[in-house]
């Protein structure tokens, strides 16, 4: 029926061309390229949107731009700027501040919600708004990633394998090689003097959850894994173009490389099941659901990399920022350093942290909930809609996709005064309704592993603020937004030992 009514709306369009075509002169082809212009320009309205019933309230305005690409240019070129939140913002001064706006990105129709309140209704409604991210991010993904699934595989998923990764007795026994691993690598960094931090905590980070996952250690093999796992996450927000040249057909290429190294460590796990590594991959592999059944190895595989995907980029730019923001700002740095003696003053000089000492670094805390407030190194997640929803009085249509910008929401004066403003202080009174703080999602499909992420972070930088001091190379280096925030330079510092 849709079609139907698209393709009668261009028939008539065709006609109101061919008519101008009779006209003679300079007039009609201009009139020939106005009326191809008008048609193009309203093809995604007339193709996309439906007849709305009386009574029914409006659609968000918007603009869907052109035919194919929608406004795809426009949001990638907001991004490479340096000023991200132009995308939304060139909508605001147009249509007014509003909760909701419509544009067509990725190749469909699509509602950005930019309110607390619209991107908790989207959040916390799993039912209306299903799993709606592109093809490109659907396929590294992988189909049994529990980001993809809907429903019973859904909670089946995420519930077994929450427990190697929530909770004091999952966290705590992860604390030692996550320690010893910044302490090794804190000092191996100090032995360079000048170096890009960036790439540095890449490489950190993956190790990392390489570790806690797969008992995965560094070397060779692992450096040539993050290789092409860098690869492969360069895909996620590309356009799902399978040619020799493009970011996703790149993309495509290192998944089966980074599949087949972690398939060669599940097949040896399975033949030495004996021996316990005390790591995620051993609780995974022990899982069963109310029925007994295990998981696949495809879902195990798909859980695996969603984490690493998720743990490597989150982590690395959030403790990267941190070390911006803190150098910055001496005050903040002297806080978390007395935050962090405080600790260190009840333990030998060989004792590892615990989960209580963790627990206890409430400004650390504080300092790392600002720095992913303001940086957002995941500013947005997508959703199908199954059915037509009211949300802040606009409808939106059964087909069409959300985009819940938590860009908007983590930057509205409204709830953060000065949004743009590094103050870790404004934690000490303040405590965020729902939506209001979503760095790690909301709802049934939020970071499983949001309180191991913070826990690294708290241990790198617990150690890192402590024992060094860092002085940046290129203090007013530029920032780009994409793939995900970072200065230009990689953050380029001169590094030491206290």
């Amino acid at each position: 029926m849709e079609m139907d009514r698209a393709s009668q709306k261009w028939d008539l369009a065709m006609e109101d061309i061919s008519l101008s075509i009779q006209w003679s002169g300079p007039m009609s082809v201009s009139l020939l390229v106005i009326s191809v212009i008008v048609v193009l320009r309203n093809w995604n309205w007339w193709w996309y949107v439906p007849r709305l019933q009386q009574g029914q309230a409006p659609l968000p305005p918007g603009d869907m731009g052109w035919p194919v690409i929608g406004h795809i240019i426009h949001f990638l070129r907001a991004f490479k700027s340096p000023d991200p939140d132009s995308f939304i913002g060139n909508m605001a001064k147009r249509w007014g501040r509003l909760p909701l706006y419509t544009t067509h990105l990725f190749g469909q129709p699509t509602v950005l919600a930019t309110t607390a309140e619209s991107i908790k209704q989207v959040c916390m409604d799993g039912e209306v708004f299903k799993s709606g991210w592109p093809k490109s991010t659907r396929t590294i993904l992988g189909r049994k990633s529990f980001a993809v699934l809907e429903g019973y595989e859904h909670r089946r998923l995420r519930r077994l394998t929450s427990q190697g990764l929530q909770g004091q007795q999952a966290l705590k026994k992860y604390i030692p090689n996550i320690e010893e691993n910044c302490k090794a690598k804190l000092e191996s960094w100090a032995k360079e003097a000048q170096f890009e931090v960036v790439p540095k905590l890449q490489e950190f980070t993956f190790e990392v959850i390489s570790l806690i996952f797969m008992s995965y250690a560094g070397g060779p093999v692992a450096q040539q894994l993050l290789h092409d796992f860098e690869f492969m996450v360069h895909g996620l927000r590309a356009m799902a173009i399978d040619i020799p040249g493009f970011a996703y057909h790149r993309s495509l290429k290192a998944r089966k490389k980074v599949l087949k190294a972690i398939q060669g460590i599940l097949d040896e796990r399975r033949m030495n099941n004996i021996i316990k590594h005390n790591d995620v991959l051993d609780t995974l592999l022990e899982a069963k659901d109310e029925d007994g059944v295990h998981l696949t190895d495809e879902e195990i595989i798909d859980t695996i990399l969603v984490f690493l995907i998720a743990g490597h980029q989150s982590s690395t730019f959030s403790i990267a920022w941190v070390m911006i923001f803190i150098q910055k700002r001496p005050e903040v740095l002297r806080a978390c350093r007395e935050e962090q003696l405080r600790i260190r003053k009840t333990k030998s000089p060989e004792e590892h942290l615990t989960y209580a000492d963790f627990r206890s670094m409430t400004y650390l805390n504080a300092v790392i909930d600002e720095t992913m407030r303001i940086v957002n190194v995941t500013p947005f997640a997508f959703r199908r809609v199954s059915k037509t929803v009211e949300i802040d009085g606009f409808t939106v249509p059964q087909g069409w996709f959300v985009e819940t910008w938590f860009r908007a929401a983590h930057l509205d004066e409204s709830v953060y005064p000065e949004p743009y403003k590094f103050k870790p202080e404004r934690w000490q009174a303040f405590k965020p309704r729902a939506g209001e703080f979503i760095p790690f999602g909301l709802g049934n499909r939020s970071c499983i592993g949001n309180e191991l992420a913070k826990m690294e972070m708290s241990i790198f930088l617990h150690h890192a603020i402590l024992n060094y001091r860092w002085e940046p190379v290129n203090p007013h280096s530029p920032t780009k937004y994409l793939p995900h925030p970072q200065p230009t330079d990689g953050y380029l510092v001169n590094f030491s030992h206290i």
